[in-house]
C-alpha cells in the first residue's frame, strides 16, 4: 500500500494553450472570430447550418459555457425583464443534481430572438410528429436543444403534464461535432493553419476569456463571466495580455545583455564550451525570472531541447 500512497498524479497544465496562443487549441485570433461568425450567419442564410446548430454556436459564443451545461438548457429558462433579456443556465458541480443550481446571464436582443426561434421550432417538431397540442407547461419544460430522434408518437412519456428529467436532451457530446461540422460546412478556416478551424468550446471560452483581459476586466470579472468558482485559473488570461508580453520581453532584454557577446564571439559558437557556458547562463536567467512562470518554463523547456539535441550530435 505503501508505494500507491506515494503515487503523485500529475496536475493539469491548466492555462497552456491560452499562453503559447496555441493555433489549434488556443483562443481564437480576432480574424479567426471574424472568420467564424460571418461564415456561420452566410451559412445559416444559405441553409448550410440549421437554426439548430447557429443558435448552439451564438449561445456558446456570447456566454462561454461548457457543453453540458448548454445541453441541460429548457425553454423555461429565458427571460426577458425591464427591456433586458437573460439566460438562466445551469451550474455544473460535483454531487449536484440534474437542474439544481443556476447563474443568470444577461444577453444580447439578438441572441433573444434567435432563441425564440428556435423554441417556436421545437414546438413544431413537437406537434406535428406527436400530433400533440402542446401545453404552456410542456413548452416550459422542453430542452431548448432536444434530442428529436425521442419524439416518437407510441412512447408514453409524452403523456406526462411536464418533461422535468434530462430524457429529451441532446447529450454534450453532440453539441462538440456540431460545432465541428459548422467549420466544415461553411469551410470556416484558420489564417494560421490555413486548416478548417479546429473548434470547440474550450477554444471559445479561452477567446471570451481572452477578451474581456483585454477589455480590462480583473480576475474577479473574468471568473464572473466564465463561471468558475475562483480566479486561480483565470489569471492566465490577463498574464497574457499583449502589454504584459511587451514588459516581459523587454525584462528578457535587460538580463540577456551582459550575455550578448556570447553570440558575437564566432570562433566560440557552437563548441561545447559555448553551449556549456550559454546553458548555465540561461539557467540563471531562469531563477531571475522565477516571478514570470508561464515564460520560464517556456525557457526551461526550450532549453532543454536544445542541449539533448547538441549532446545527440556529439
Amino acid at each position: 500500500m505503501f508505494f500507491l500512497l506515494s503515487w503523485k498524479i500529475k496536475k493539469k497544465n491548466v492555462g497552456k494553450a491560452v499562453r503559447t496562443l496555441d493555433p489549434e487549441g488556443g483562443p481564437l485570433t480576432d480574424e479567426e472570430l471574424n472568420e467564424l461568425h460571418s461564415k456561420a450567419v452566410k451559412g445559416y442564410k444559405d441553409g448550410k447550418i440549421n437554426l439548430f446548430d447557429f443558435a448552439l454556436l451564438n449561445i456558446l459564443l456570447c456566454t462561454g459555457r461548457r457543453p453540458l451545461q448548454v445541453s441541460q438548457l429548457k425553454c423555461c429558462d429565458m427571460k426577458e425583464h425591464h427591456g433586458k433579456f437573460y439566460l438562466k443556465i445551469p451550474r455544473i458541480k460535483q454531487g449536484q443534481n440534474f437542474r439544481q443550481d443556476f447563474k443568470s446571464v444577461e444577453i444580447p436582443r439578438g441572441l433573444y430572438e434567435i432563441i425564440c426561434m428556435l423554441i417556436q421550432e421545437s414546438i413544431s417538431v413537437f406537434e406535428s410528429r406527436l400530433s400533440l397540442i402542446i401545453t404552456d407547461r410542456q413548452v416550459n419544460s422542453l430542452p431548448l436543444f432536444p434530442e428529436y430522434s425521442k419524439f416518437e408518437v407510441d412512447d408514453l412519456y409524452f403523456g406526462n403534464e411536464t418533461y422535468d428529467d434530462d430524457y429529451l436532451h441532446v447529450h454534450s457530446e453532440k453539441i462538440s461535432r456540431r460545432l465541428k461540422f459548422i467549420c466544415i460546412a461553411n469551410n470556416i478556416r484558420s489564417h494560421r493553419t490555413s486548416k478548417i478551424l479546429k473548434l470547440n468550446s474550450r477554444r471559445l471560452r479561452y477567446t471570451l476569456g481572452s477578451r474581456a483581459a483585454r477589455e480590462g476586466c480583473d480576475a474577479y470579472m473574468i471568473a464572473h463571466l466564465l463561471d468558475h468558482s475562483s480566479t486561480k485559473t483565470v489569471q492566465t488570461y490577463i498574464n497574457n495580455l499583449p502589454e504584459n508580453a511587451k514588459r516581459i520581453d523587454s525584462m528578457l532584454s535587460v538580463l540577456m545583455l551582459p550575455y550578448a557577446n556570447e553570440f558575437c564571439c564566432l570562433e566560440a559558437i557552437g563548441s561545447r564550451y559555448w553551449f556549456d557556458n550559454i546553458f548555465s547562463r540561461i539557467k540563471i536567467l531562469l531563477r531571475q525570472i522565477k516571478p514570470d512562470g508561464d515564460i520560464a518554463e517556456s525557457l526551461h523547456h526550450s532549453t532543454v531541447l536544445i542541449e539533448k539535441s547538441h549532446r545527440a550530435k556529439e
